[in-house]
């Protein structure tokens, strides 16, 4: 399925609970598919990650396929397999040892920077301090607000 797409990611470091904002960035791809974009922003934000000399990082992931695909890997003739491999290489320069999937729920702040990106022209915008509508989030995060998830389990009979 071919979209208007666009990725994001944050970094952030944490020390007793508490969130410090490092980085975050946009990417506005155009019109690609989201398995593509996704990939690209994880190689931007470990190149980022390598720039800033981070060591030990953990990598998130909403998408449960490229979790799989980064953890595993993929063969020769797999048409990701020059960016997967890439990705990997540099996922060993950071010392990032799995990939792990959460929700998009999971980190509010890179869904809605992902939002962001379609307000942005084409290419990547790194944010040194967090854009003014992600405040608020961060600050739900660092007080440890929980949030509900609503899953649709799907359509479900009526009582008569």
């Amino acid at each position: 399925m071919t979209t208007l797409a666009q990725v994001s990611d944050l970094i952030l470091t944490r020390t007793n609970s508490e969130g410090k904002w490092i980085l975050g960035f946009t990417i506005n791809r155009g019109i690609t598919d989201s398995l593509k974009v996704e990939i690209w922003g994880i190689r931007e934000g470990l190149n980022l990650a390598l720039k800033h000399k981070f060591h030990k990082a953990i990598m998130e992931t909403d998408s449960q396929t490229l979790s799989i695909l980064l953890n595993k890997g993929v063969k020769d003739s797999h048409p990701m397999q020059a960016i997967i491999a890439k990705c990997r290489h540099l996922m060993e320069k950071v010392g990032i040892q799995e990939v792990t999937h959460v929700c998009k729920e999971g980190n509010k702040c890179a869904n809605l920077l992902a939002n962001l990106a379609h307000s942005h022209d084409p290419g990547m915008h790194v944010f040194n301090s967090p854009p003014d509508c992600i405040k608020p989030l961060l600050l739900h995060d660092e007080l440890g607000t929980p949030s509900i998830r609503v899953k649709n389990s799907g359509p479900q009979a009526l009582p008569s």
